[in-house]
């Protein structure tokens, strides 16, 4: 009797550990599931306008930033997480481009115009300066004085906090992978715009999202209103119908699980991805449990039938 509870509990335990495994791998691999037609979500209400910097959001604060784009004295803006807009602050000298939040160092950043080379101290990579309400400053930390990977002066950086690094396009399907601690090239990755049905100067230039829950690339195609979708290779996973017109450079972001797009005055907010339903673990140890129990009454009726 002990040696056939022992031989259960051992199946259960190796039955467990592999139904994680499948499922781990499954997870891991499985594309996301992207809605035929987005879902409107917040809009960040009067937005500078013109040329938009990409969209960060603090989850302590719950707060939304980006910048108006063009000189160093066009200003920064901020809303609270209803799209209120809490303030349009002048910088004193700060040429943003790429807004985001990194998570490792819990701030918001962002790259600045000519990051690529770097010609003083209003250039490279920079720490937002927050108040203790979450609103700007204007004292702003340099962290790298030039992101040469860039490649080019004018891209709005991204930034990936799983691999540490910052990702930018210019006006073809190339992206740019860089080193977030030293601003150096790491490599490129090709987005797979044949596959997606459209021309490799089609994207949305100079401005690009990734959605680190999915591990995916967020871009737009303005001319059939489509957000599209590349996984971390540059694989074409599907695309999302939007809303509107939409623009053919700069003005969009990515974060805290919505795609934002610069529409007239306002910032809009989409939800493109919708949930996928994993078991739970408990169904898993259920499914093991009643699994094994058909093991051990086939093998005592094969007993009985040997005792007869």
């Amino acid at each position: 009797m002990m040696r056939a509870i022992q031989l259960a509990v051992n199946m259960l335990r190796l039955l467990i550990v592999g139904l994680l495994g499948v499922l781990t791998a499954s997870n891991v691999n499985a594309a996301p599931l992207i809605l035929v037609n987005a879902v409107p979500t917040i809009s960040l209400q009067g937005a500078a306008g013109g040329l938009m910097g990409n969209v960060a959001y603090h989850p302590d604060f719950d707060q939304y930033y980006s910048g108006q784009l063009g000189s160093n004295s066009l200003p920064v803006q901020v809303w609270d997480s209803n799209g209120n807009l809490l303030q349009t602050a002048a910088p004193t000298n700060s040429p943003w481009r790429g807004f985001h939040f990194n998570p490792n160092t819990n701030n918001v950043e962002f790259t600045t115009f000519n990051a690529v080379s770097g010609n003083g101290s209003t250039t490279g990579l920079f720490q937002m300066g927050l108040n203790a309400g979450g609103l700007y400053t204007d004292t702003n930390s340099n962290l790298l004085v030039s992101v040469p990977g860039i490649g080019d002066t004018q891209p709005n950086a991204t930034y990936d906090p799983l691999r540490n690094r910052l990702y930018t396009i210019q006006n073809d399907n190339i992206v740019n992978v860089s080193s977030y601690a030293s601003g150096s090239l790491i490599t490129t990755i090709a987005l797979d715009t044949v596959a997606a049905g459209i021309g490799i100067n089609d994207l949305t230039e100079d401005g690009i999202g990734f959605d680190p829950i999915n591990d995916v690339f967020v871009s737009l195609h303005a001319a059939s209103s489509r957000a599209m979708v590349f996984d971390i290779n540059g694989s074409f996973l599907g695309a999302s119908i939007l809303p509107g017109s939409l623009p053919a450079r700069f003005n969009i972001g990515y974060d805290n699980g919505q795609l934002f797009v610069l529409q007239g005055s306002d910032y809009n907010g989409f939800q493109i991805f919708g949930a996928a339903v994993v078991p739970e673990p408990s169904s898993i140890v259920l499914f093991g449990l009643g699994t094994v129990g058909l093991v051990l009454m086939g093998r005592r009726q094969r007993k009985r039938k040997l005792v007869a």
